[in-house]
C-alpha cells in the first residue's frame, strides 16, 4: 500500500522545531551565563585558577601549558605602574583580560596604573575596557606584528631603535621610549628593557635582571659602570637616558 505524505503538512513541523532549537541555543549561550547559572563564566571557578601577589590567573593548554591573567588582586589594583610578566611560575603568559559576562568580567577596568609594561606577543581581551586610567604603555619589542591593540589612543612606547619602523607601519600611536636599560653582560648593546620618564620625574620601576653565575650590582650611566644611578634621588634631566647593568662573577 502506497502512502502519500504532502510536504506542505510536514514543513510546518520542521519550522516549529527549528524555532524551538534556536530559542534553546540562545538560552544556553546567552541568558544562562548572564544570570550566573554557569560556573564556567567565572574564571575563579576554573579548576586551574590561582593567584600571585598581583594577578588572578588560570592556565590553558595549546601546544603547551600557558597562563591567562584574568584579573588583579587587591594589591594589583592599587599599583601606579604595573608590569605584566612574560612568565609566571615558569609558564608563558599568553593572554590578558577576560571575556565573561557582566559580573564575571575582568576587574582591570577598576585598576589604577598610569603606566603598563607589556611583554611582546600578548593577546588582550576587551582592550577598550581595561586600565581606564592608563597614560602610557611600554612595549619592549622591535617587531611590529607583536604590538597590542590600541588602548583608546594611549601612546605605546617602543625601543628608540625601532620607533621609525613602528611609525611607518599601521602602529601610528607608537613613540620612542627615552630610557633604555642595557644588560651589559655578553654585549653592552643587549637591550634588557625600556621605560619612558617625563622630565623631572624619577624612575619608579627598577628592573632586576638575572644572569647565571653572576650577581647583579645595580644600574650605571656608562658601560664601564663608574657612576651608579640613584633611583631614590636622581631625576630625569635629559630627553634620553641609557643605563647599564653591572655584574660580578659568583
Amino acid at each position: 500500500m502506497r502512502v502519500n505524505i504532502k510536504i506542505s503538512k510536514i514543513m510546518p513541523v520542521f519550522t516549529k522545531t527549528a524555532k524551538i532549537l534556536t530559542i534553546l541555543v540562545f538560552l544556553s549561550f546567552f541568558i544562562i551565563p548572564v544570570l550566573g547559572c554557569g560556573s564556567k563564566t567565572n574564571y575563579k571557578d576554573n579548576e586551574t585558577y590561582f593567584e600571585t601577589e598581583l594577578f588572578e590567573c588560570i592556565t590553558f593548554v595549546t601546544s603547551e601549558i600557558r597562563v591567562q591573567i584574568c584579573g588583579l588582586t587587591a594589591k594589583g589594583l592599587e599599583q601606579e605602574e604595573l608590569i605584566i610578566p612574560a612568565q609566571i611560575n615558569g609558564l608563558k603568559v599568553d593572554r590578558l583580560g577576560y571575556s565573561g559576562f557582566m559580573e564575571n568580567r575582568s576587574n582591570m577596568s577598576e585598576a589604577k596604573p598610569r603606566k603598563l609594561f607589556l611583554p611582546a606577543g600578548l593577546y588582550i581581551y576587551k582592550h577598550d575596557e581595561l586600565f581606564l586610567c592608563l597614560e602610557k604603555v611600554i612595549l619592549n619589542t622591535n617587531k611590529t606584528y607583536l604590538a597590542p591593540y590600541n588602548f583608546r589612543s594611549v601612546p605605546i612606547f617602543v625601543p628608540s631603535s625601532s620607533a621609525d619602523r613602528f611609525s611607518k607601519s599601521k602602529w601610528s600611536y607608537t613613540r620612542a621610549a627615552n630610557v633604555t636599560f642595557y644588560l651589559n653582560s655578553r654585549s653592552y648593546t643587549d637591550v634588557y628593557c625600556i621605560d619612558d620618564i617625563d622630565l623631572g620625574d624619577k624612575i619608579l620601576t627598577v628592573p632586576q635582571p638575572i644572569e647565571v653565575w653572576k650577581t647583579f650590582m645595580g644600574w650605571f650611566t656608562e658601560k664601564e659602570c663608574e657612576n651608579e644611578w640613584d633611583f631614590e634621588n636622581d631625576i630625569m634631566m635629559a630627553y634620553h637616558l641609557e643605563l647599564y647593568a653591572k655584574w660580578i662573577k659568583n
